[in-house]
């Protein structure tokens, strides 16, 4: 594909939906639908039977991955994982490896959340979070996002997450780099309200206009309350 396109970022799939009429632009490969399939029109059915299917996927499934769960604080449950998954979370909009836990809110499986989700939500832990932005030489606009997070659970602060084009967050060595002072971008702390701007922009520049709408996008680090 890099070969045909001459580019890294691949063209999206679009297609036409049964169930809307519209052009449908597919953000990732694999995901939930409300979350990656974008420009249905409101009240598709067709999306809403898809969502209801991988709903049902992840409450049959995701239980089969657990080996032991924690006792419940309130709603709130961790459970400790047989193996690594890849997976999504639906509250902070973190893809990749679930290494040892996930969490579940009122036993909902299939809205299951994070580890780091889980620490927001926990009334015994503090989670303090930074932004920044990275822009590469020469541009106006950032290509990325990066927001960083502290838990009082753990004694270092974690490597970063970064949100840029594909409007995923996902690890990046970018912090460390800079700290390393072996940065190729450059790195600078910004706000919330800016880190949700430089958000909002990448949607704007590369999806349709439902992206922006994505939780992860208009809030870039969520409420701690459920």
């Amino acid at each position: 594909m890099e070969k045909l396109t001459d580019s890294r970022r691949y063209p999206p799939l679009r297609w036409p939906c049964p169930g809307c009429g519209q052009q449908v632009t597919d953000r990732a490969a694999v995901g939930r639908p409300v979350h990656i399939e974008h420009g249905h029109r409101p009240g598709c059915a067709r999306l809403a039977r898809d969502q209801a299917a991988n709903a049902a996927y992840r409450q049959a499934r995701l239980p089969s991955l657990v080996a032991s769960s924690e006792p419940a604080v309130g709603d709130l449950q961790r459970h400790r994982l047989a193996q690594v998954v890849i997976d999504d979370c639906p509250r902070c909009g973190w893809h990749g490896y679930f290494h040892d836990y996930l969490a579940t809110l009122g036993g909902d499986w299939a809205t299951a959340v994070c580890d780091n989700c889980y620490a927001d939500l926990h009334p015994g832990i503090t989670v303090t979070v930074r932004f920044f932005s990275a822009r590469s030489g020469g541009s106006s606009e950032p290509f990325a996002v990066i927001r960083e997070r502290t838990r009082s659970d753990h004694p270092v602060a974690d490597i970063g997450q970064q949100l840029a084009w594909r409007l995923a967050w996902e690890h990046t060595t970018l912090l460390v780099e800079d700290a390393r002072g072996e940065a190729m971008a450059d790195i600078v702390p910004v706000s919330q309200e800016e880190a949700e701007r430089i958000a909002a922009s990448l949607a704007a520049r590369y999806w349709p206009p439902d992206a922006a709408q994505l939780p992860w996008v208009t809030s870039a680090y969520p409420p701690a309350a459920p």
